[in-house]
């Protein structure tokens, strides 16, 4: 095998680990349902008034890996009836008013660590047909806002992969998670590794 290739096959082994500490999270049908309990946003009603209450500031958010912006999500509010997020992505701020969005829930999926170092877990329910993709998450424990996500490894354990037939530059690769059960124990071990990135409130959105 001449240095060239050695080259090729080297590159090759790195990109494929990078890609397993990055997969793609589908369940074949969403895993939680709207009124699930530690779901957000939440509906609420008194005598004057009535809409859809959040624990994250609604607008641009940075996803930030290595200190360098990755890509860009916006996150809005669907409505005063049903309440969801909708949550774009796009690799440019200025292209998020162009992408359009999915109706998502933020879904409270337990806490680890402990102590001063107690984080809450994350799963980012995206899109309901086919099925949903997950972004796992932490964040500090707290009763404000959020403002702040520690995006969380997607390492997918070997028997859960899925990969199609090679479509030569195009990734068929992604992790197929079908019950909560399951999503929350990759979770619980994802968190004990240093996240992929950061998610973080840039701006609020007119």
């Amino acid at each position: 095998m001449n240095f060239y290739l050695k080259t090729l096959v080297v590159a090759a082994l790195v990109l494929g680990n990078a890609a397993a500490q990055d997969d793609l999270i589908h369940s074949d049908v969403p895993l939680f349902a709207y009124d699930a309990e530690n779901a957000w946003p939440r509906h609420f009603s008194d005598e004057t008034s009535f809409g859809c209450a959040h624990n994250v500031k609604l607008g641009d958010w940075e996803y930030v890996e290595e200190d360098e912006i990755a890509s860009w999500y916006r996150l809005q509010n669907y409505g005063v009836m049903h309440c969801f997020l909708i949550v774009g992505e796009a690799y440019d701020e200025h292209e998020l008013a162009e992408v359009g969005g999915e109706p998502s829930l933020l879904i409270g999926i337990g806490e680890a660590g402990a102590g001063s170092s107690k984080t809450r877990l994350w799963a980012l329910q995206i899109g309901g047909r086919p099925g949903s993709d997950y972004l796992l998450l932490s964040s500090e424990v707290s009763e404000q806002p959020i403002l702040s996500f520690a995006v969380l490894e997607r390492d997918c354990p070997q028997e859960n992969v899925r990969m199609g037939p090679d479509l030569d530059i195009l990734n068929t690769r992604y992790c197929a998670i079908n019950s909560q059960q399951d999503l929350l124990a990759l979770t619980k071990a994802m968190a004990k590794r240093p996240p992929l990135g950061t998610l973080r409130f840039f701006k609020e959105v007119e």
